[in-house]
């Protein structure tokens, strides 16, 4: 095999590779949104009883909290936050590319006692911090005779 044979070769080889490579992180990269979308756990979240509220802290780094949505149903609180590249960048240069855009979802239950109402919620240093204050019981004594 003569040295240009040889180098040809050895350039194809390599296109291979970096194809093989960018359909690995293009397909990954679906996956592991796909699995994000799915799993309960991702976010990461935290949801403490303080006695009077129940303070939940969602991990969002990365996002802007104009990128945040946050919606209260009867049993229910859902998160959702996009991240998106602002800039339109050339791919010419990138070895790797895996931070463009990203999507999260988390549904959290409610206990009866969650005010819907009084909630309060704050996004500082890529974490999302709810308060969901509880409804004070109404609980009636009734005598016994």
């Amino acid at each position: 095999m003569s040295e240009s044979e040889k180098c040809s070769k050895q350039n194809a080889m390599a296109d291979i590779s970096r194809a093989m490579d960018g359909l690995r992180i293009a397909v990954g990269s679906a996956v592991q949104s796909a699995g994000n979308m799915l799993s309960s756990s991702f976010p990461p979240t935290d949801i403490f009883d303080n006695g009077s509220k129940y303070i939940i802290s969602v991990d969002l780094p990365g996002m802007a909290k104009e990128n945040v949505s946050l919606e209260c149903s009867e049993s229910a609180l859902v998160v959702r936050a996009s991240r998106v590249e602002e800039d339109e960048i050339s791919s010419e240069g990138y070895i790797r590319r895996e931070r463009g855009v990203s999507e999260v979802y988390r549904r959290i239950e409610l206990p009866e006692d969650a005010d819907r109402d009084g909630l309060d919620a704050e996004l500082t240093n890529g974490v999302l911090r709810i308060e969901v204050p509880k409804k004070e019981s109404y609980l009636k004594k009734v005598e016994v005779r």
